[in-house]
């Protein structure tokens, strides 16, 4: 059986006891060949250390502490910089995989090498640890990679495809940037790049604690702009248009004209789920106080876990 290297990819924050089971469900993968990197964003907890030294014996696991609180999404990139696996996958220090999670993603992808990632059904779950939904489930298969970008954005909610397992040629699309909804324009691409499977049989368990708990919660978390904090949707929606025309590079097989197509048609879904109107009418009174208070500094690295995680408006 062919059994390629497959890193996961786990920063972490001051977060000991959900840490701990996050490293017990990677351990206990019924996938053997793996490397379990994990950042400490320089925890004040000791007990984040003390939860690392139980299992670091295990060869797999590459721990890094920062010097220094760098910031969250200078510790979400690092994990992802340092893989060097054939496969990568990242998950947050609250969330947790069934055994055989990363086997069976493993085994679509070797049996369906036209597919760029595969993922198990994600459950959600409160801080309190109490069962909330089931995430929707979508298998982007289309042969034409307009039609898959145009069905995730149509479908999206917690986006557990982001804890999908992907081809490692895709690592660069992984890298996390300070944008609102940058999780769902890192899958836009790779759907983009190739077919998008969800696979039965196996499942991811997220949190909705941390920044994905509500978009104010988490623009607030990364102290973005007071349009952004007063308009998020209308700004998912010119990312969206921004990534595909020139953010990413792997629109760049497209003409400026389709592009410009494909990233209006995108937001145009998102605007409309989203009750855009709703929002232009509440978000200006929003914007006017946000804009009277006093600037805040770069976010502080205290969240650890990145995925958009909005309920459509009716």
């Amino acid at each position: 059986m062919n059994t390629p290297l497959v890193s996961v990819c786990v920063p972490t924050y001051n977060r000991p006891k959900t840490l701990e089971r996050t490293i017990k469900c990677l351990i206990n993968q019924t996938y053997k060949n793996l490397e379990i990197i994990i950042s400490d964003n320089c925890s004040p907890n000791e007990e984040v250390e003390q939860v690392i030294q139980k299992y670091i014996a295990d060869h797999r696991i590459n721990y890094i502490r920062q010097p220094v609180n760098k910031g969250a999404i200078y510790n979400f990139n690092c994990v992802i910089e340092k893989a060097k696996g054939e496969y990568v996958m990242r998950l947050a220090d609250d969330d947790w995989l069934d055994e055989n999670y990363i086997e069976t993603c493993l085994n679509f992808l070797l049996h369906n090498p036209e597919y760029a990632s595969a993922y198990g059904r994600a459950k959600i779950y409160s801080t309190e640890e109490k069962f909330v939904r089931i995430d929707v489930d979508i298998d982007m298969t289309e042969d034409m990679p307009q039609a898959r970008i145009l069905k995730f954005y149509s479908k999206i909610q917690s986006n557990g495809t982001f804890y999908g397992l992907v081809k490692s040629k895709y690592v660069n699309e992984l890298i996390i940037k300070n944008e609102l909804a940058i999780d769902w324009l890192i899958v836009a691409r790779i759907i983009f790049l190739g077919k998008y499977k969800m696979v039965e049989g196996t499942h991811c368990y997220i949190s909705e604690g941390g920044a994905s708990q509500s978009t104010d919660h988490l623009t607030a978390s990364f102290n973005m702009p007071p349009f952004t904090r007063a308009f998020p949707f209308l700004k998912v929606g010119l990312n969206i248009i921004a990534d595909i025309m020139r953010g990413s590079k792997v629109y760049k097989t497209m003409n400026i004209l389709n592009r410009g197509k494909l990233g209006l048609k995108g937001a145009l879904i998102i605007y409309k789920r989203f009750n855009l109107k709703s929002e232009l009418r509440t978000g200006v009174k929003k914007y006017i106080k946000l804009k009277l208070q006093k600037k805040q500094g770069p976010g502080n690295g205290t969240v650890n876990n990145y995925v958009t995680n909005y309920e459509p408006k009716n």
